[in-house]
């Protein structure tokens, strides 16, 4: 039988209390007084916005340079969010067959449209679409080959088809009878309960 809204919710939520723990973890030894310094920066300039110190041409110029410099001193974490997905949602999933262990504590697990245990590739497919792993390794690119407009134009893109992409799947599940998602489908996988 193929598993429920709120099981695969449940399973999600816990996996990436885990997923968080261990980055949090990790990232303790990283510098964070640069990513603070620079989200001041977005909150002094909004208040020298609204305020009318700055007209709107002015807050969007300064807003995107900011944006980039954010996502810039931000890699190192962002590295340490892509391995650690890449090690627990598609390494340590796929050697435990298709299970978590949000989804081993829902009794639940991904396989084959077929039923049979999920491919490597299945996985992979699946992990990069639906754990953020496509669109982290975007903004690796664009951080690394653009800047200014370009990088903010191509953020916002990724950032609006990665929410599109999730309000879909949410849907998708809750609307269909065999309540598959777009990253089902694409990976040729279900999330099934276990018996």
């Amino acid at each position: 039988m193929k598993a429920s809204f709120i099981k695969r919710a449940v399973a999600q939520i816990i996996d990436m209390f885990i997923v968080s723990i261990i980055i949090s973890i990790i990232s303790m030894s990283f510098s964070t007084s640069r990513i603070e310094k620079l989200n001041d920066e977005v909150n002094n300039l909004m208040n020298d916005y609204v305020s009318g110190d700055i007209d709107s041409k002015e807050y969007i110029t300064k807003y995107i340079d900011i944006t980039y410099d954010i996502n810039k001193a931000s890699i190192n974490t962002n590295l340490v969010y892509l391995v650690v997905c890449i090690g627990y949602f598609l390494i340590f999933q796929y050697l435990n067959k298709g299970a978590t262990i949000g989804k081993k504590f829902m009794k639940i697990r991904i396989v084959s449209n077929d039923n049979k245990d999920i491919t490597f590739l299945q996985m992979f497919i699946r992990t990069s679409i639906i754990n953020e792993i496509l669109p982290i390794t975007m903004m690796f690119i664009l951080v690394f080959l653009t800047s200014g407009i370009s990088f903010f134009i191509g953020y916002s893109l990724i950032s609006f088809i990665e929410n599109i992409f999730v309000i879909i799947c949410i849907f998708m599940i809750l609307c269909r009878k065999d309540n598959l998602a777009l990253h089902d489908i694409m990976s040729r996988s279900m999330v099934i309960e276990e018996k």
